[in-house]
C-alpha cells in the first residue's frame, strides 16, 4: 500500500514539475502579452512622472489637505494617480494569473512588480501630503525594480513561446 502512495506522490510530482517548466504556450503568451502591456503603462507612468516634476510645483509650507485641494486642480496629477492604480490593479491581476496557472517564473516576476507597484503608489500618495525628494527617489527606484522583474520574467519565458 505504501508504494502505491509513494507513485501517486511522484507521479504528481512529475507533472507538477512539467506542467509548471513546460507551461502551455498560449497561456504563457498571454501572460506574456500582460506583462508587456504593464511594461507599456509604467513607462506612461514613469514619463508622466517627469512631467509632473517639471512642470508642477506644490505650494511650499502648505499642509497635506492644502497639498491635496491643490493636486486637485492639476490634471496631470489625476492621471498619473489614475495610471498608477491601473498599474496596483494590473500588477495584482497578472500575479494572481501566474498562481492559478502554477507559473513560477511569472509569480516571482509578477509578485516583485506587484510589490514594487504598490510601494510606489503608497509613497506617491505620501507624496501628496508631504512633497519630500526622497519620495520622489523611491517612486524611482521602485518603478526600476518593477520594470526589472518584467523584463526578466519576459526573458526568462521566452523559449517557452517559440
Amino acid at each position: 500500500m505504501a508504494s502505491g502512495r509513494m507513485c501517486e506522490d511522484a507521479t504528481a510530482k512529475l507533472f507538477y514539475v512539467c506542467y509548471n517548466k513546460y507551461m502551455k504556450k498560449a497561456q504563457n503568451r498571454s501572460l506574456r502579452r500582460h506583462s508587456i502591456g504593464m511594461l507599456a503603462l509604467l513607462i506612461v507612468e514613469s514619463l508622466l512622472g517627469m512631467m509632473i516634476n517639471i512642470y508642477v510645483q506644490f505650494p511650499a509650507g502648505a499642509s497635506a489637505g492644502q497639498n491635496w485641494e491643490f493636486a486637485q486642480g492639476q490634471w496631470l496629477i489625476w492621471v498619473h494617480i489614475v495610471v498608477g492604480s491601473l498599474l496596483v490593479l494590473g500588477m495584482i491581476a497578472l500575479y494572481m494569473r501566474a498562481a492559478k496557472l502554477k507559473a513560477r517564473t511569472w509569480k516571482i516576476s509578477g509578485g516583485i512588480a506587484s510589490l514594487s507597484v504598490i510601494v510606489a503608489f503608497v509613497c506617491g500618495e505620501e507624496f501628496v501630503s508631504n512633497p519630500q525628494d526622497i519620495l520622489s527617489f523611491v517612486m524611482s527606484l521602485f518603478f526600476t525594480v518593477a520594470v526589472l522583474s518584467i523584463f526578466w520574467g519576459i526573458y526568462k519565458t521566452k523559449k517557452l513561446t517559440d
